[in-house]
């Protein structure tokens, strides 16, 4: 189990580590939005009175890139390699084919390859209740928010040991998720309450099972911890993938 000052302590490095990747990120963005000008020149160009007018091929290859990924969707099939492995790969073909026919996934999916070739894309795979019972959802996160093991060299962070992710909740959601806890609020302009959730994943050594899990902890840095997960998932991994 981690403590208060461990959150914050990997939080900072973690963060300082990833924001050179995060920096590269947004100046693709800004290209890709036609801010290519720097803030000096642009200054010139308004005084005289002038557009800035620029030619802007980096947009039109990544709107190329993704029409051709947008028309060359195709289902998902896996292929048992041995005579045994076909019931496992009906039941996953199955639970993909689900996935994939869900009415977000072609929108995530777009999101997600758009954020890569700018640079950084983080992909989500969560449980949602309905009425009717559970369903797995597909989320793109923006790469912005989330922050990955200073150490980790992988490239899909496959040996990462922690992974932060931000997000903002409404009141009632906050209140929802934690029960009888003191939430902080965000200090801003509009009357509405929000809060600011750090949600961190651990990869951590259960001494009771004598196996690894990942372990989910929501937190804030002057709150403190909210809440504790202990391996939410039965696969053993986080929920998220970064690429």
């Amino acid at each position: 189990m981690k403590l208060f000052a461990d959150l914050q302590r990997d939080f900072k490095t973690d963060k300082e580590q990833g924001q050179f990747a995060i920096d590269e990120y947004n100046q693709a963005k800004a290209y890709y939005h036609s801010n290519q000008l720097p803030s000096d020149v642009l200054a010139i160009i308004q005084e005289r009175g002038q557009t800035p007018i620029t030619e802007n091929i980096y947009k039109m290859i990544v709107n190329k890139i993704l029409g051709y990924k947008i028309s060359s969707m195709q289902e998902i099939k896996l292929t048992p390699r041995q005579e045994q492995d076909k019931p496992l790969t009906d039941l996953l073909n199955d639970i993909l084919k689900y996935i994939t026919q869900n009415k977000n996934y072609d929108k995530e999916i777009i999101k997600r390859d758009r954020d890569l070739i700018f640079g950084m894309s983080v992909c989500e795979v969560w449980i949602t209740q309905d009425i009717e019972g559970k369903e797995v959802e597909i989320k793109t996160i923006s790469p912005e928010s989330f922050y990955i093991d200073a150490f980790s060299v992988d490239s899909n962070a496959h040996d990462a040991r922690r992974l932060h992710k931000v997000v903002e909740i409404d009141e009632e959601v906050a209140k929802a998720m934690f029960k009888d806890i003191n939430v902080v609020w965000e200090q801003s302009g509009a009357k509405e309450k929000r809060a600011r959730i750090i949600e961190s994943w651990y990869k951590e050594f259960d001494t009771d099972t004598q196996s690894w899990g990942w372990n989910r902890y929501l937190w804030n840095m002057q709150g403190g911890i909210y809440k504790v997960e202990i391996s939410p998932f039965k696969q053993k991994n986080p929920p998220v993938c970064d690429k």
